[in-house]
């Protein structure tokens, strides 16, 4: 990990177990014998489920700003599901959970329709032969044939975003008087121009990320609600979606359609990248206090998802460092924490290697679920890449 590459990740069997069992309510000794990954960050049971984990996204930037403005896509001028334009804190996130089920719901209904589409022009019957159980039911995969059919997932992209855009309006709205909501809107349809003092306090509201129960309760109330809804409706197969976050690089272009949102982001800017992985530079605490936050939600809830870091080569310099850099892992892990991966590399060099990309073509980073060449990534994924906070141990 300390060369830099982004690799390994590291995952909790013990988190995984608790998963399986509620999905598929195998054996423990199986499930310990057969866990593999299914995907990027969602471990499956090998050789005996369906394969697609992966299926698509949810962007909760673009949710939010829906309920934000009753349901009108501020951008198009499109009018979604009409809810009340909020004008509290209760009243947005009752918006929000409006609009976030219902995306959940059609999107997993387009999905069914894919993958019924897909079992009439391309079963995959030699996949079949190779899995548990089809040939002892004499059913596809396609047909729920395999042992596990409850893998594929929905995942979403920008969490994080609007757990730290519901704290500012708790805030600064609810608690402080600071500001009203259409006084909020209006800074948002402006791209915060014009607005700076408002921005500052927005920016130096509570956040996800730094151990601080005002924002990390709001994420825990979100997580379970979103799960819930993930869990409403059933698969193609059957069985129930299984809830599950992950980026990949969705984040880039997802934000890319999306305005400026309360917790100081600018219209277009990129989303978060992951599950609990903090916005950059919003975790001004350490990364003990990241990792207490990202421990106190029920990652058993999840099929997949991930949790990125990012520290200078000096931090973890020598025996100590590697040591330090254990003890963080395996206190993460104790709390329950389920996936972690590191970048260890230098801001400084990463800026120079996209002015002078020549000379690091060989520079490997931590993207997502996966790593890459840094040179070959889109600039709005190295930039993201360049601001997620560099910690210290």
């Amino acid at each position: 990990m300390k060369t830099g590459c982004g690799f390994p990740a590291w995952f909790n069997l013990k988190v995984f177990i608790q998963h399986e069992l509620q999905k598929s309510n195998l054996p423990v000794p199986m499930i310990r014998k057969y866990a593999a990954m299914g995907g990027c960050t969602e471990p499956t049971m090998e050789g005996m489920s369906y394969g697609v984990v992966q299926a698509g996204f949810i962007n909760h930037g673009k949710l939010f700003e829906l309920a934000m403005n009753g349901g009108k896509d501020p951008r198009t001028g499109i009018q979604f599901d009409e809810t009340k334009i909020p004008a509290s804190y209760e009243e947005l996130y009752t918006a929000y959970k409006f609009h976030l089920r219902n995306s959940i719901r059609n999107w997993q209904r387009y999905w069914n329709y894919v993958m019924s589409a897909h079992r009439q022009t391309c079963n995959l019957i030699f996949s079949s032969v190779l899995i548990r159980d089809c040939i002892e039911r004499g059913l596809s995969l396609d047909d729920g044939g395999a042992v596990c059919n409850g893998t594929p997932t929905t995942l979403s992209s920008g969490m994080v975003n609007i757990v730290n855009s519901l704290a500012v309006v708790k805030k600064l709205v609810e608690e402080e008087k600071f500001i009203s909501m259409d006084e909020l809107r209006n800074a948002m349809s402006k791209n915060w121009e014009g607005f700076d003092k408002l921005r500052n306090k927005a920016v130096s509201a509570p956040k996800w990320g730094n151990n601080d129960d005002f924002a990390d309760s709001i994420y825990e109330e979100l997580f379970d609600t979103y799960c819930g809804y993930v869990s409403e409706q059933k698969n193609y197969l059957g069985e129930p979606y299984d809830p599950s976050m992950l980026a990949i690089s969705t984040h880039a272009p997802f934000g890319k359609v999306c305005g400026a949102t309360p917790d100081g982001r600018f219209s277009g800017e990129t989303l978060c990248d992951g599950v609990t992985s903090p916005f950059p530079g919003t975790d001004t605490n350490g990364p003990l206090a990241v990792l207490l936050s990202a421990g106190k939600i029920d990652h058993s809830r999840i099929r997949g998802g991930l949790h990125n870091m990012k520290f200078h080569p000096s931090a973890l310099r020598g025996i100590q460092g590697s040591k330090k850099l254990l003890s963080l892992i395996k206190t993460y892990f104790d709390t329950l924490g389920f996936q972690l991966q590191f970048n260890v590399v230098d801001s400084e060099m990463l800026k120079d290697a996209q002015l002078h990309p020549e000379n690091y073509r060989d520079l490997i980073v931590r993207v997502a679920g996966f790593s890459a060449f840094f040179v070959e990534l889109g600039k709005t994924i190295q930039d993201e890449i360049i601001r997620r906070t560099e910690h210290s141990i």
